[in-house]
């Protein structure tokens, strides 16, 4: 090969290589015009939501008989799901983005298993709500008064509702509308439940990322969520600071040993996944990330987590999150599906759930050159703690504290072999 041969192959090779780190300089960028912004801006990724609920098969032997509530799980009732981003407004001065992440979800009744008709017997959530909220707060003479209430609009503790109902439409309950308008302030929106009620076509708040402009390795990371750098719902600035980015994708050059950190709106707190093993999503190499268990584990395992423990009462077993701070004093306890990785003694006081890692597991498959997530799926459970509460009669023969499951979610995603490529 002769010397003219030599250079211009080598000028080849270095212009091929400049032109490849310099296209992944700017998928670690994000500006208008670029495939990665508008992948950002309108995510390629299939999604899709599937919704699980428990129905409750043996109410008064629970209530009666001091017997575990059994549990049978219906569903999946599956819904595609289309991410948005809307009032993107860019921030030169510091390289930031502001933006709100608008999803519409859509029934999708060939994927799912039952119908949308399907009833559930199910616990009332407005009522054990009010009853947590009311308990030590109530005199004699308001506590029968609130009981006349119950029974006048025949609220019972547990109750049958359509699955539409419980999701998006919610359904109007009565006793909340009557206690609102005597309060001057609603207790539902629109004296409304429902555990997705409203949020078809909507977002989780606005976030602020960096651009990575200035420093690609912040690429993505939230600066701001709702205008503050961090959250008020904990009891120290370590549990409430927003770290990470929002689990969509992650900074480049991923290793083993990282922890992947992330906010989640769904949590009220920042979590983060850790490295399990390689994978591969379309022959595309790939490491699979997950939850450990010290991300919920009890502060006896894991001190660090002590500062999400309720200020009044006691911590979680391990595997459960206590979110009234976040929710306004209701008790919601999130945990993983079925209790997977949760003490013992939750799946001891109920009957029917068999948490496996294959279906209970949240996971992030990334490809770690780029931090582009080819895979994933996050899964979470609903709970609520009921007990013996004395001021409430319908709830007086309770002998045995539960953490009762309501519903889970799986909302997962996956890249086409196509969008591989």
């Amino acid at each position: 090969m002769g010397l003219q041969k030599q250079i211009i192959l080598a000028l080849a090779i270095a212009c091929t290589y400049f032109i490849s780190v310099a296209a992944e300089d700017e998928s670690q960028i994000l500006q208008v015009g670029t495939e990665t912004y508008e992948s950002w801006v309108t995510p390629k990724m299939p999604t899709k939501m599937k919704v699980y609920l428990f129905n409750v098969t043996n109410v008064q032997d629970f209530l009666r008989n001091t017997s575990k509530p059994v549990l049978q799980q219906l569903g999946p009732y599956t819904f595609s799901v289309h991410q948005q981003k809307t009032n993107i407004t860019f921030h030169s001065a510091n390289h930031t983005v502001s933006y709100r992440n608008v999803r519409v979800f859509r029934y999708l009744a060939n994927e799912s298993t039952g119908l949308m008709n399907d009833t559930v017997v199910t616990l009332n959530v407005p009522l054990v709500s009010l009853a947590y909220k009311s308990e030590g707060k109530l005199d004699v003479f308001q506590q029968l008064g609130l009981n006349n209430f119950i029974r006048m609009y025949n609220t019972t503790l547990f109750h049958k509702k359509a699955v539409h109902e419980l999701l998006f439409d919610g359904y109007q309950d009565q006793l909340m509308l009557y206690l609102g308008m005597r309060r001057g302030e609603e207790m539902l929106p629109n004296g409304t439940f429902g555990y997705l009620y409203k949020k078809n076509g909507t977002d989780d708040g606005e976030y602020t990322i960096y651009t990575g402009e200035d420093d690609q390795s912040k690429f993505l990371q939230i600066a701001k969520w709702e205008g503050t750098t961090s959250v008020d719902f904990w009891n120290n600035s370590y549990c409430n600071r927003i770290n990470g980015t929002d689990g969509s994708r992650f900074r480049k050059d991923v290793h083993k040993e990282d922890k992947l950190y992330m906010f989640s709106t769904s949590l009220c707190r920042s979590i983060y996944a850790e490295y399990e093993s390689d994978s591969s999503v379309h022959d595309v190499n790939t490491y699979k990330f997950t939850l450990p268990f010290s991300l919920f584990a009890s502060p006896d395992i894991a001190p660090e987590n002590k500062c999400f423990c309720p200020k009044v009462g006691p911590c979680m077993l391990s595997g459960a999150l206590d979110l009234s701070p976040c929710k306004k004093g209701s008790p919601i306890v999130v945990s993983g599906p079925h209790f997977y990785q949760g003490d013992p003694h939750y799946l001891e006081t109920v009957a029917g759930l068999t948490p496996n890692k294959e279906e209970h597991e949240t996971s992030f498959d990334i490809e770690p050159v780029t931090g582009v997530v080819k895979r994933y799926s996050r899964r979470l459970q609903l709970n609520m703690p009921v007990k013996k509460m004395n001021h409430i009669t319908q709830m007086r023969s309770i002998e045995q504290e539960v953490l009762l499951p309501l519903i889970w979610m799986d909302v997962s995603g996956e890249t086409t072999s196509e969008g591989n490529k």
